[in-house]
Parts: structure tokens; sequence; C-alpha cells
């Protein structure tokens, strides 16, 4: 049995259907984008932005004319520029392959602003060919991750590094330095009757006594890759990368220096009060020590001798 022909008033309407369905297709696409609350942006098959919905415009902090006509990749920092300008240039012709998934990369704007965001792309294989971005903010997130890396780095009273932090810095400069075969110096150092301190002037006195030090310490510090670390009660030490034993005897003489000048009047202290510090050094210059741990252990080595001495001193290791 034969099927008769559709009536021409139905061929019609389909036939007008599919032309209302093309004609559209584009409008359907961008309304959705539209209407995302996902950040997100719409790119032409050479990567050229067409459309920023109000989400990606409030999430990147710019108006969408700020983007539009311009190429994605330029805001993308490298390596994923080359990525997105194989895709673009299109090396590989299967557009319908090249999708980005979820990837974590930096999205720039010029040097002061800075955007760290998870970015996906996806192929949309409409009339007009097109690719769609998703962005995801990864500022607070990443903010988060420093704050706590800070609370587990540094040490609360203080604000210096703590002694975690300062041993890992510690084999990671040494290992550095000893395969420049250049110097490394560590100085120890202890406040010197910081008990008697504490139980005579009570313990808010004993704390702000050791954040005086420790921003004397901060400051005597020569240049950046120096590290002054609180290493335990009232202990500290400084780590001196590429300085000699004569460097480092100089950045701890100055140190006792600033120490014995601090003024504790303001405290409510008489002006009698003075508090020093016993100091050792070691610098590892031509393989004597044989580990990170080993130099640091010279330099306790020799602060114990300098308060078995008398205190209020310097001594250097042998």
């Amino acid at each position: 049995m034969t099927q008769s022909p559709k009536p021409p008033a139905q061929q019609e309407s389909q036939s007008g259907f599919h032309l209302l369905s093309a004609a559209n297709e584009e409008d359907l696409l961008r309304m959705v984008v539209r209407q995302m609350q996902d950040p997100m942006l719409q790119l032409t098959t050479d990567g050229t932005v067409i459309y920023v919905n109000s989400a990606a415009e409030t999430l990147l902090g710019k108006p969408a004319a700020h983007f539009i006509g311009q190429k994605w990749q330029h805001w993308v920092s490298a390596p994923w520029q080359e990525r997105f300008n194989d895709i673009f240039l299109k090396k590989n012709n299967k557009l319908e392959h090249q999708i980005i998934p979820t990837t974590e990369m930096t999205i720039k704007f010029n040097d002061r602003d800075i955007l760290p965001a998870n970015v996906s792309m996806s192929f949309i294989p409409s009339k007009n060919a097109c690719f769609l971005i998703t962005l995801q903010d990864l500022s607070s997130h990443k903010n988060e991750v420093q704050k706590l890396f800070q609370l587990a780095s540094t040490d609360s009273l203080t604000s210096l590094a703590n002694r975690r932090t300062f041993l890992d810095v510690l084999e990671t400069q040494w290992q550095k330095y000893r395969q420049q075969r250049r110097p490394i110096s560590a100085i120890m150092i202890d406040v010197d009757f910081f008990k008697i301190f504490n139980d005579q002037y009570g313990h808010i006195h004993g704390d702000k006594c050791l954040q005086r030090i420790a921003k004397e310490l901060t400051a005597i510090l020569p240049d950046k890759e120096c590290l002054a670390a609180r290493y335990g009660g009232e202990e500290f030490t400084i780590l001196l990368p590429g300085h000699t034993s004569a460097q480092a005897q100089k950045v701890a003489q100055d140190l006792r220096d600033k120490i014995n000048h601090l003024d504790f009047c303001k405290a409510g202290l008489g002006s009698d009060v003075c508090i020093t510090v016993s100091q050792g050094i070691a610098t590892e210059t031509n393989g004597q020590y044989r580990t990170a741990e080993a130099l640091l252990f010279a330099a306790d080595t020799a602060l114990y001798r300098a308060k078995a001495d008398g205190r209020d001193r310097v001594n250097i290791s042998m």
C-alpha cells in the first residue's frame, strides 16, 4: 500500500518550520547564554568575542564592549595562548573535537588586573558554529588558600616565619647554594635571662618584648632571600644565603646593638630595663657541613658557647 503524498499546505508548514528554526537558532543560543548565571562568552571559530553575558561582565569587571571584537586568546596567560591559537587557526579542522575541559588558568587584562579562573570551552555546531567559554572565579579560593598557608607558616605572636617554615626554607636554600658553591650562613639567637624578665614584668610585657625583637630581626635582614624566624620560645634564627661568616657576624653585631638599645619606657617599664641576646653563627663555604641540619646544629652549639662565655655576645663556629 503506497502512502499518499502530503498535502501542499502541510509541506509548506514543515518547510517554514525549518526555515524559522534556522533563522532563530543563533538568537535562541544568545538568549540561553544571556540567561545563564555562569559567566560566559561566545566566540566565533577564529576566537573573536561576539557576546559577553552580564555574569561575565560582573566577574571580569569590564563592560562587554571591552571584549567584543577582540581575540579571546589575548586575555589568557601563557602557555594557554598557544593552545587557543592552535584551535582558532584551525590547525585541526575537526572543530567539534576542539574543546577544553575545566582547567585553571589566569586571565590578564594588564599587569595589575589578573584573575585566576577555571576556564572551559565547548564547541556549538550550529549553522553559525561558535565556541562558548565558561568561567569560574578562583580568586576567593586562592585568597583562602593563601590565608591558610599564612597561618600554617607564620608564628602568630611575632608574625615571623615559624620553625617548620624556617627548616623547609633552610633545606631548599642549602641545596641551592651548595650546588652553586656559594656560602650560606645561619644565626641562632637566644634572649638572655628571658624567664627572669617574664617573672618580673609579666607575660604580657614578655610577649611585647618578643614582638619588638622580631621587628628588629626583620629590619636587619640584608635582602629578600634572607629569612628571620621564631624558632621556639625566646629563641630566634636568621638564614643568610650567599653571606660569608664575616658578613653574618656584621648582621649579628648590628642586631646585638639594636637589641641593647631597646627602650621600654613607653611600655611603662623603667629606664634601667635592658634586654640582651646571645648569638651563634655557622657558615657553609667548602663542604664542611654535610647537611643543612649539621649547619644549624653548629650555629646552635656556637650559641651555647656564647651563653657559657657570659651572654650578650656573638660566637662563631669554627
